[in-house]
């Protein structure tokens, strides 16, 4: 089974993938460039970050199925369907880094005087 991970990663998906896998599935790590020319045999593709396009997917002979991460908007979900091909997405899997983020936002505003006093009451009001 040929993986394809296009997209700005690392190498450790592609590790993660052989360690689980190992001498079953081919792992491939391509750039958004290189996905039209690499796509014709892959069975899986995760686009991280990178928009896939029908005609990408039309040079896709095998692919079986499209791993998005916690949304989909970068694949043609229709097109997908009426080719067989399932689409997988991660709902919630950056929930708990967005928090985070949104948390260290909130406490950088609170030390900011008369916006962090305001900011604060807002969010009393919410209940926050």
């Amino acid at each position: 089974m040929k993986v394809l991970i296009c997209g700005n990663t690392s190498e450790l998906p592609v590790r993660k993938l052989l360690d689980i896998f190992p001498g079953v599935w081919t792992v491939l790590s391509v750039s958004p460039e290189e996905l039209y020319t690499h796509i014709g045999d892959a069975d899986v593709l995760i686009p991280e970050h990178t928009m896939v396009d029908e005609s990408t997917l039309a040079r896709a002979e095998n692919l079986k199925l499209i791993q998005t991460g916690p949304g989909y908007e970068n694949v043609p979900l229709y097109y997908c369907r009426d080719m067989g091909i399932y689409v997988a997405n991660a709902p919630g899997i950056n929930s708990a880094a967005v928090a985070e983020q949104v948390r260290g936002l909130v406490i950088c505003w609170l030390g900011f005087g008369n916006t962090g006093r305001e900011v604060a009451r807002k969010c009393a009001e919410l209940s926050v």
